[in-house]
């Protein structure tokens, strides 16, 4: 019987799987060049959804709310600096950020409890180690990014998006690898992602009406 799979890796086993000093793995999480994050146990939130601009937010008191989430760079090098951190924002990285309530005593949060999403950790891998093989920021043809983006709605609609855009990004780039024969056309997991980020649910049916209106 197969073992589970994991979530993410101690810090220490991220230094033995990539070969590197500890000194190297805080320089990539203090700049925000790999991300840490932490479990929390059930707590209440303010929920701040980001869209493309800052304007674009909103706030609304969350449900408590208990699992992974992103720390920052900042509260990393804290971390790194003094053994612990009182947190009092995280993030479901990059859109939702998690702000403990002014009410509410900061989280704390010692070095025993960061971590590296197994995603993170294979985006980092891609990103900066994938040698020659590696294409950076490969676009792929736009009409396959479309492609992506509304596969990308349509699990929205089946709730089978994943909440973690590195983790979607994969899963959607191994759909277009399956549906499209020429592998130059295929966005990169990284582009993929960034699209993901600025993303918004029927952006491209909103703008398919405007193209149909305008040609009116």
């Amino acid at each position: 019987m197969a073992l589970p799979k994991r979530e993410y890796y101690y810090l220490q086993e991220v230094v033995q799987k990539l070969e590197i000093t500890e000194f190297d793995l805080q320089y990539y999480l203090s700049h925000g060049q790999m991300l840490g994050c932490t479990w929390i146990n059930k707590s209440m939130f303010i929920h701040e959804q980001k869209g493309v601009s800052s304007k674009d937010g909103q706030k609304a008191h969350s449900a408590p709310y208990e699992g992974y989430v992103t720390l920052s760079p900042n509260d990393c090098r804290e971390i790194f600096t003094t053994g612990f951190v009182h947190a009092r924002e995280f993030f479901d990285y990059p859109e939702v950020r998690l702000i403990v309530p002014e009410e509410q005593p900061a989280i704390l949060i010692r070095r025993g409890g960061l971590m590296v999403s197994m995603w993170d950790f294979e985006f980092f891998v891609e990103q900066y180690l994938s040698g020659k093989e590696k294409k950076p920021n490969r676009g792929g043809r736009p009409s396959v990014m479309k492609k992506v983006l509304e596969e990308h709605e349509r699990r929205i609609q089946r709730n089978e998006a994943y909440k973690h855009n590195t983790r979607e990004a994969l899963t959607l780039r191994q759909w277009a690898e399956l549906h499209f024969k020429n592998r130059e056309d295929v966005p990169s997991q990284n582009t993929i992602r960034n699209a993901l980020i600025t993303y918004k649910p029927n952006s491209h049916i909103k703008q398919q009406s405007e193209d149909l209106h305008t040609a009116v």
